[in-house]
């Protein structure tokens, strides 16, 4: 691709960190199905201590480095693939923050290590359901938000180093709840898209926020077939 000259952006998104700079001090509720008793790559969340969040923060460093050592660009990360964990008990390499947690690692760690280096390298927040991205818009916008210590820009103001809310499709189920608020925060939530839209891309930073879904796919719901070449059925879904 890049030999042909055609225009490819790249992002990163991290499932899991060592285990090491995790924790299973959060979530706070026994009942959690994220609760755990040992850190492993399936459970836990960020270490709450400075010296492990600047520690994290240059592993993403370290691998925009290493990509552009190959020559190869990085457009963006994502700071957390599905911060909501492991919710329904799957088994998938995951960390658990809440929205205003993943706020403060962006605002108070990654965003000032990974921006002094690479500033036009977009970082975004969010990268879960659809029921969650009014969650993660709202938390990215908050200045009062806890352990948050971006910048502060022009007036006093606080300048914020979240770029954009990554969202993901599968509460719509297939497509099939497309336009719905949020049923219990488990399935829905397309008509929240809207809204965050509107909080995060147009109030913030003059218009230049985004949001982009950063993952889709069909075939995952049971008794469904996981190939169906040629489908429009399919591909309108995707849409």
């Amino acid at each position: 691709v890049m030999e042909d000259g055609t225009l490819l952006k790249l992002y990163a998104s991290i499932w899991s960190p060592p285990t090491w700079l995790k924790t299973c001090e959060s979530p706070p509720n026994s009942k959690d199905a994220n609760k755990c008793s040992t850190p492993s790559i399936t459970k836990g969340a960020l270490n709450p201590r400075k010296e492990y969040r600047d520690a994290y923060a240059r592993y993403f460093l370290k691998f925009v480095e290493a990509y552009k050592a190959q020559g190869i660009a990085i457009w963006g990360v994502t700071a957390q693939n599905e911060p909501s964990g492991n919710p329904t008990g799957n088994q998938w390499e995951s960390m658990y923050y809440t929205p205003s947690d993943l706020a403060s690692f962006i605002d108070g760690h990654l965003g000032p290590i990974l921006k002094k280096a690479f500033p036009d390298v977009k970082i975004m927040s969010g990268d879960d359901q659809l029921q969650y991205i009014l969650d993660h818009a709202s938390a990215s916008l908050d200045s009062n938000s806890p352990l948050a210590t971006g910048r502060v820009g022009v007036g006093g103001t606080q300048e914020r180093y979240t770029d954009g809310i990554a969202y993901h499709w599968y509460s719509s189920l297939a497509g099939t709840l497309e336009d719905t608020e949020s049923f219990f925060h488990l399935v829905g939530g397309g008509l929240q898209v809207r809204e965050a839209s509107r909080q995060f891309r147009l109030d913030n930073r003059g218009g230049n926020g985004f949001l982009l879904a950063t993952e889709a796919c069909n075939g995952y719901l049971p008794h469904t077939k996981h190939v169906q070449l040629g489908s429009w059925a399919r591909g309108y879904r995707y849409s």
